[in-house]
């Protein structure tokens, strides 16, 4: 995998791989046992993979329940608590290319998809124009 796209996945898999080496199996009352991490995930993406601060929503929308359905937020932290994360499964690139299939066209995509349709729509119209002896600049 070496598209531009990948390199999404190899963070969020990154991500994935530091919060499992530091998680603990926890049991919750009467549930089921559950791989748990617990931390700051702005400071595991920041300080720990060394990428910007603006990623940490990326890589969490690609592995949560949203995205790959890799890890699911137990607690929310704040500015001196942490945060629990369950982790569920490992990401896989068969998951990441699903992922891709499923997930909504950014809004760039659609302005572009907007811009062709109307480029297709101008174009006949101008066509339809030349075609009645109307001079087109």
């Amino acid at each position: 995998m070496t598209d531009p796209v990948s390199i999404r996945f190899t963070h969020a898999k990154n991500a994935y791989d530091l919060m499992n080496a530091e998680a603990a199996r926890r049991k919750f009352d009467e549930g089921p046992e559950l791989l748990v991490w617990e931390g700051f995930l702005t400071r595991l993406i920041k300080d720990q993979l060394g990428l910007a601060t603006p990623y940490y929503s990326d890589i969490k929308g690609i592995l949560d329940e949203q995205g790959m359905n890799c890890i699911r937020q137990l607690r929310r932290g704040g500015a001196s608590t942490k945060s629990q994360w369950a982790l569920l499964k490992e990401p896989t690139e068969e998951d990441w290319l699903k992922y891709l299939e499923n997930k909504p066209p950014s809004r760039k995509a659609i302005y572009e998809q907007q811009l062709q349709d109307m480029n297709r729509r101008l174009t006949a119209i101008e066509n339809v124009l030349r075609e009645g002896g109307v001079s087109i600049q």
